[in-house]
């Protein structure tokens, strides 16, 4: 074999070899709460999208991720998860920490459809999400989706074709009427306090609910302090975060109807001031936009979706993520021994 097609044939899974085990110097520092980010890559529709990437890639260091952009050969893109991990590993040595991140993005008559997998080192599981958007930017969507799996994964529903948000409930319940103000206080280190504060008014504001600073009596928001706060309402929530000694940032928010509180902690050792800022403003507005209470069990209970919110994804010529309802293509799962025959040591030294 020529030495042009030995490379031209095994230089892609060099390439990814490669960019497993390097990163910049400058990025953020890894951490159990802070882990690094391997994208396999987004694909728009069945093909690689770089641009979709790029803007995940953007989105996490802009949190302050630590984040690797792996260049995967196109005969090792039918993957998702767990499969892509297992692939990794067995054609090189693959990371062992942080998680693998994938996904696909579709625009259709002005829906923007988000599905992204995540598997985690740690846990050992891969998460799933879907999501869905009308008239919507793509790429503010996917970075969205982005933070939701990345900070708050769920291990518990693996897709088929059809989104998860389609499935069928067996029980319906009548979910609350909307919030309609938010309350918002910075607590904690008073150093801290105005920068916290001008966050959340920033935050609330742009939810386009009514918004206005909480009037608070003493240092802590204990259950009455809450309901103190929002008594003259009946359907509101109050945003606020706390700013530790030991620089962790706690975000959290009180639900009137439902009496529940729910809260993401931001903890990034060796990011700067605007980092912290950043990755709380993202955790800021997914707790706004979370939903509380005994309701969220349902799937039932979300906006109207259009149709094209709930069609089947498409099949990508082997590509997991749109398996056929009820199981894997093909019923089984990936072997990636058909995808690649040498592990990467092997194709290093592969004679020429």
């Amino acid at each position: 074999m020529r030495l042009s097609e030995t490379l031209a044939r095994f230089l892609p899974a060099l390439l990814l070899c490669a960019l497993c085990t390097s990163a910049p110097a400058a990025e953020p520092q890894s951490s159990d709460d802070n882990p690094r980010v391997y994208i396999w890559g987004i694909k728009q529709g069945c093909a690689q999208s770089a641009q979709r990437t790029e803007a995940v890639r953007r989105y996490l260091r802009s949190i302050a991720y630590p984040v690797t952009v792996l260049k995967v050969p196109p005969d090792w893109q039918g993957c998702q998860g767990e499969e892509c991990a297992r692939l990794l590993s067995q054609r090189c040595a693959g990371p062992q920490k942080g998680v693998l991140l994938g996904g696909r993005v579709e625009e259709k008559n002005k829906v923007v459809r988000v599905r992204l997998w995540m598997y985690d080192y740690a846990a050992k599981k891969t998460a799933y999400q879907d999501g869905f958007c009308n008239k919507c930017d793509l790429d503010e969507s996917l970075t969205l989706s982005t933070a939701e799996i990345i900070e708050r994964p769920s291990f518990e529903s693996t897709p088929g074709a059809t989104p998860i948000y389609c499935k069928p409930v067996t029980e319906v319940k009548e979910p609350p009427p909307p919030y309609n103000k938010v309350f918002y206080v910075a607590l904690g280190d008073a150093r801290q306090k105005p920068a916290y504060q001008s966050l959340l008014e920033e935050v609330s504001r742009k939810s386009g609910i009514r918004a206005e600073p909480a009037t608070l009596h003493g240092k802590n928001l204990s259950l009455e302090a809450l309901n103190r706060i929002v008594s003259r309402e009946t359907a509101a929530r109050v945003l606020w975060t706390e700013a530790t000694s030991d620089g962790k940032i706690y975000v959290w928010i009180f639900d009137q109807q439902s009496q529940t509180t729910d809260g993401l902690i931001v903890d990034c050792p060796g990011c700067d001031k605007d980092a912290v800022l950043g990755k709380t403003r993202a955790a800021a507005e997914q707790l706004l936009d979370r939903c509380l209470g005994a309701h969220c069990a349902s799937s039932a209970s979300p906006m109207r979706r259009p149709p094209e919110a709930c069609e089947p994804y498409p099949g990508c010529g082997g590509d997991l993520l749109a398996s056929p309802d009820g199981g894997p293509a093909g019923g089984g799962s990936l072997d990636p021994a058909q995808i690649g025959r040498a592990s990467c040591r092997e194709r290093v030294s592969s004679p020429v």
